[in-house]
Formats: C-alpha cells, sequence, structure tokens
C-alpha cells in the first residue's frame, strides 16, 4: 500500500511516459515528525492512519503575562490544535558545542535541524 496521499502513478500513466529515466540516489534520510520521533514511526503511523494532530498539552502553552517567554507557572491558555513533536527541550547544546545561553536563544528549528542532521545515516560531518 503506498503512503497516505501519495497519487497512485501507473506504468502508463502520461507522468510516466512524458519523464525521462535518470537514476536517483538517496544518501540518507532523517526526520521527526508530529507523534513520529523518525521516518520508520512516521511511515507506520500513516499506515495505520493515525491523526498525527492533537491539542496541545497545556504544560506546553502557559505564559508569563507581558511576556513571550514561555513558563510552566503563569497563565493557562486554550491550547490550540497542531502538529507537536515529542518533548522539543531535550536538546543537548554541549553536544554540539553550543552554550546553554546561545541554544536557548536559537531558533527551534535550528536546534531540531542539528538533530536531525546528525541523526541522518551519512550526516555526522558536523
Amino acid at each position: 500500500m503506498p503512503p497516505v496521499g501519495k497519487p497512485e502513478v501507473s506504468e502508463s500513466s502520461p507522468e510516466i511516459e512524458n519523464t525521462r529515466s535518470e537514476p536517483v540516489a538517496i544518501v540518507g534520510m532523517s526526520g521527526v515528525f508530529p507523534g513520529s520521533p523518525d521516518l520508520d514511526a512516521f511511515w507506520r503511523n500513516l499506515d495505520k492512519g493515525k491523526d498525527l494532530v492533537s491539542r496541545a498539552s497545556n504544560e506546553r502553552w502557559y505564559f508569563m503575562a507581558g511576556s513571550a517567554k514561555r513558563v510552566r507557572a503563569a497563565v493557562p491558555i486554550d491550547a490550540p490544535w497542531g502538529g507537536f513533536i515529542l518533548a522539543p527541550e531535550n536538546f543537548d547544546p554541549l553536544f554540539f558545542d553550543i552554550s546553554p545561553r546561545e541554544a536557548e536563544l536559537m531558533d527551534p528549528q535550528q536546534r531540531l535541524f542539528l538533530q536531525t542532521v546528525w541523526h541522518t545515516p551519512g550526516g555526522r560531518w558536523l
């Protein structure tokens, strides 16, 4: 069964007939997705038809009044729905030779990118 959302293409489809056949090499691949710590878990979840969109936990959405900084001890807000990755705070800055203070100031997407590159086969050249 093809992954969910992937169009079925037969050998006689116009999409196949009008393209050149050239070899493709995937050297390495890694990823972190909502409800899926790696690609294998992501594909298993898709194969099972799991809905990976959920309501955010309340602890994830506490904020300090008058501040954009999230803290766990102030005012809860109505938690929105979304695709949330597990334990985004589990980043080891010292492993990447980054100070904890600098890691705090980094965009969370940059931290996730560093971790994903590290877990990509052939990607440990950092």
